[in-house]
């Protein structure tokens, strides 16, 4: 099943015999590995078959402690997109909201150690599937408020789009954190900052003597492969843009 949804395989009839393999037998063997990898293939496949979520999320009973910062999040993000594949807040016969609450509390210790897209994909489940679990909001918007006064490098990019993403969900929830207000300003110099690289980066050629960390900033256009500007969070206040390497600033509107 992982293998069929990372290569987007989507043939009904073979990817159901392959759940139908899931049954008490099967994932009583899973241990944390297999509970997230099968977890997020259904999800990926919208193979929302609630009977064996209700069977992994049994196993996670038993294993959820043993889970690193990235199955947590493919965990919430595959119980997130089931719930909203099937239109209700919730999967069938399982306690959505209590394994999700256990995963967040999981995850409160070790908020360091996820990546950005790992952070904003477990903050989006949660929001999504409003799960009341404010201890750990509080402490990503408290990492967020460091991150954002220490966001460049070459993962600057990743960590700016991300941000953005769990401002968004924070401000979906009418969750109240001063990062929502700090990444106004703090989101637009990040961006000032990459543009200011990236027109150093294009000057290299003719610029031999200037000592620039190329590695670094050539990592900045490969980080995003988006090939035209999009609107990452649109509010009655507020629009965030991702403005792709190429493309230049309207600054006479």
């Amino acid at each position: 099943l992982w293998s069929a949804a990372t290569l987007a395989f989507h043939q009904q009839e073979v990817l159901k015999t392959l759940t139908a393999k899931l049954d008490w037998q099967t994932t009583n063997q899973f241990g944390i590995l297999d509970l997230a990898n099968a977890s997020w293939a259904l999800a990926k496949l919208q193979q929302d078959d609630f009977e064996v979520f209700h069977r992994l999320q049994k196993q996670l009973d038993c294993h959820l402690q043993d889970a690193t910062p990235q199955q947590l999040s493919n965990l919430a993000w595959a119980f997130a997109t089931v719930s909203i594949v099937d239109g209700v807040a919730g999967v069938d016969g399982v306690d959505g909201h209590t394994t999700m609450a256990r995963i967040a509390n999981e995850a409160q210790d070790r908020i360091p150690q996820f990546s950005s897209q790992g952070l904003a994909n477990l903050v989006w489940a949660l929001a999504n599937q409003n799960v009341k679990c404010d201890a750990f909001f509080q402490a990503v918007g408290d990492r967020l408020v460091l991150k954002l006064d220490d966001c460049q490098g070459s993962d600057a990019l990743a960590w700016a789009v991300d941000i953005a993403q769990i401002v968004k969900s924070f401000n979906d929830i009418s969750f109240h954190h001063p990062c929502v207000s700090w990444s106004t300003h703090a989101l637009p110099r990040v961006g000032s900052d990459l543009d200011r690289r990236l027109r150093a980066l294009e000057e290299i050629p003719t610029h031999p003597t200037q000592k620039l960390e190329k590695s670094d900033i050539s990592d900045i256009s490969k980080s995003e492969s988006v090939g035209s500007p999009k609107v990452l969070w649109e509010s009655e206040d507020r629009c965030v843009l991702l403005k792709p390497p190429g493309w230049q600033v309207d600054t006479e509107g």
